[in-house]
């Protein structure tokens, strides 16, 4: 286990031992069982979690709780949970510990299993396989190889997905889109990026405008301007707040044409912070 996994494990750990802690073309990629192997969705290696710290530390959890136990499931182990009488603060710990301690192969086949199955742990799980294997988690959501039976699960997952990936490398996110077939579901997953990275780097955003327009669009032959000025008025209100005068400068410095027209609109109908 790489150091930063078992500070991540050790402090969810400790939470638990002081009582603390698209739409229809989504649902049509999913609807064929799973037949590829992991070996095809995943992109790397997670390492070894085999040293004697870890160990020790598991076996500290699962004196706690028979649910630690490495060969318990996620669904079984927060049924245990809930027949213990754990809070909801501590039995969330327990989980988080235990996906936490899994390795990567453990942690797809769970969720290809559909034992992970409550929104916070499937955001957790999102987060940790978007971290070790982007491009295979996202190969392997849009292949509809985990389980995850409601609208509700299947976006927890593929927002957390999305915007992990996005902190780490918004151009190879951006790129996957473009990749995509042209449809409802990359619209779906564009906007959600597309309108994440205007919130958290409104900057880098405006400099891919072109390139997110064209993904937020879904109709290759249709008209690029109904949301051009609405998503050029979403990096600004983003980027008012964060720094106006490089706002001001980066539009300012735009050549004539339907991208300065749609800044120069958010920004007239956008206002000014004080």
């Amino acid at each position: 286990m790489s150091a930063r996994r078992w500070i991540f494990a050790a402090s969810a750990g400790l939470g638990v031992l002081v009582g603390g802690a698209w739409l229809r073309p989504w649902s049509a990629l999913r609807s064929a069982m799973p037949t590829e192997r992991i070996e095809d969705v995943r992109g790397q290696d997670p390492g070894s979690r085999s040293s004697s710290p870890v160990a020790a530390f598991r076996r500290l959890l699962r004196d706690q709780s028979p649910s630690m136990d490495e060969g318990i499931s996620m669904k079984i182990a927060a049924q245990q949970l809930a027949d213990e009488k754990r809070s909801p603060l501590r039995t969330r710990a327990f989980l988080r510990s235990k996906i936490a301690f899994m390795d990567h192969d453990q942690l797809v086949m769970e969720m290809m299993d559909g034992d992970i199955d409550t929104l916070p742990e499937i955001r957790e799980a999102a987060r940790r396989l978007t971290q070790e294997d982007p491009q295979g988690t996202f190969t392997a959501f849009e292949k509809g190889l985990f389980r995850l039976n409601t609208m509700e699960k299947l976006y927890a997952f593929l927002d957390t997905l999305l915007q992990t990936w996005t902190d780490q490398d918004a151009p190879a996110v951006m790129n996957r889109l473009k990749g995509m077939k042209r449809g409802g579901a990359q619209q779906d997953a564009s906007l959600r990026f597309s309108d994440y990275w205007a919130r958290t780097k409104p900057d880098e955003a405006a400099e891919s405008f072109s390139d997110l327009i064209y993904l937020r669009n879904m109709d290759d032959f249709g008209h690029m301007d109904f949301n051009e000025v609405e998503y050029a008025r979403k990096i600004v209100e983003s980027w008012s707040q964060r720094d106006l005068a490089a706002l001001v400068t980066f539009v300012d410095r735009l050549p004539r044409g339907r991208v300065k027209l749609a800044f120069d609109e958010a920004m007239a109908s956008t206002p000014r912070p004080e």
